[in-house]
């Protein structure tokens, strides 16, 4: 949050600069519409790409996570044996454990999912940042100052 001002102050500053002061109504209600579709149109598209990059991890971390490994079955039956010294039955106890093995797969597919949503911000970042410095230079340019 401590950030915002950083991003909202300069596009706010860039949006105004060429309009009068007459239609500065107007390109208000223009600018909030398009923020307010920008933020809605994002939230939809990471949301959708977390999603299905959570499902891609799942499915290539899942393809390693099966009861014929004997790493597997070695951690299920330590869980197991845990579950088991603290009172519960043996079959309940390796139910338990699997599913506890499961919910660590889809923890970790929600991780490499959310960064792979932050590397993909990352490059959007980045690419705004040179379509703003093109814009400024051809600017720059069409006023003779370089």
């Amino acid at each position: 949050m401590m950030g915002l001002p950083f991003l909202f102050i300069p596009i706010s500053t860039l949006a105004f600069q060429n309009i009068s002061k007459q239609n500065n109504n107007k390109a208000s209600a223009i600018y909030s519409l398009a923020r307010n579709l920008g933020g809605t149109f994002g939230i939809s598209i990471i949301t959708t790409l977390v999603t299905r990059r959570q499902q891609v991890h799942q499915s290539y971390l899942g393809e390693h996570l099966t009861e014929h490994d004997p790493a597997v079955q070695e951690k299920i039956n330590a869980m197991a044996k845990t579950m088991i010294d603290h009172g519960i039955s043996s079959a309940g106890a390796k139910e338990q454990a699997r599913g506890m093995m499961y919910q660590n797969l889809q923890d970790q597919a929600a991780f490499l999912a959310y960064q792979d949503a932050f590397i993909f911000l990352g490059y959007m970042a980045f690419a705004f940042v040179v379509i703003l410095w093109l814009k400024l230079y051809k600017k720059a340019c069409y006023f003779g100052s370089i």
